[in-house]
Formats: structure tokens, C-alpha cells, sequence
């Protein structure tokens, strides 16, 4: 009778019941310096993004406010000096407008509590 050779060794999978213990040593080290390294960026790093980001929109924000308010500026007095003719006219209506607006402003300030 022939004696039949050995069925060929198959490769270890994830699904045997027997894992070397140098895989597990090796992911739980590797799992803990993740974890450290997660630590220290989310309390330094992502700090240091948020207020640079912060600036960086503000910025942006307030030089483009300041060329709107440039534009608007020069469409309101282009507007009222075409309707009304003269330049000096639309100084005074503008000027007039800002008055009215300081006073209304004015009213509604609560002046300072003196106490002696």
C-alpha cells in the first residue's frame, strides 16, 4: 500500500483560533502611540488651526468690507450728484443724513453713573 504524502500547509489566517503573540504585542504598541499622538495634535494643533483659520477669514472678511463700503460710498455720491447737479449739494444732503443719524445715536446712549 502507498502511503499518501502530507495535505499542503496552509497559510494562518485572522479566522484561527491561534495568533502568534508578537502580532498582538506589535498592534497594541502601535494602537497606543496612535492614541498618544491623537492626544497631543488635539490639544495643540487643532488649537493653533482654529485661531489661524479665525484670522485668516477675519482678515479677508474686513478688507473686503472696507472695499464695499468704498464702492457704496462712491455709488451714493455719484447717484446724488447726478440727480441733484452740483457736488456741494450732495455734501450737505450727506452731511444732513449723518447729523440726523448722530442724533439719533445720541438719545439712545446711557450716560455714566456718577457716584460720590
Amino acid at each position: 500500500m502507498a502511503q499518501q504524502p502530507p495535505p499542503p500547509a496552509r497559510p494562518a489566517t485572522s479566522l484561527d483560533p491561534v495568533e502568534e503573540p508578537s502580532r498582538d504585542w506589535a498592534f497594541a504598541a502601535a494602537d497606543t502611540i496612535d492614541r498618544v499622538v491623537e492626544a497631543i495634535r488635539d490639544r495643540t494643533t487643532k488649537p493653533a488651526i482654529l485661531v489661524s483659520r479665525g484670522l485668516v477669514f477675519g482678515l479677508i472678511i474686513a478688507i473686503l468690507g472696507i472695499a464695499a463700503l468704498v464702492l457704496l460710498w462712491i455709488t451714493w455720491i455719484t447717484l446724488i450728484t447726478g440727480l441733484v447737479g452740483e457736488v456741494w449739494i450732495t455734501f450737505f444732503i450727506t452731511g444732513g443724513i449723518f447729523i440726523v443719524a448722530g442724533a439719533f445715536l445720541m438719545t439712545k446712549r446711557h450716560p455714566p453713573e456718577v457716584g460720590f
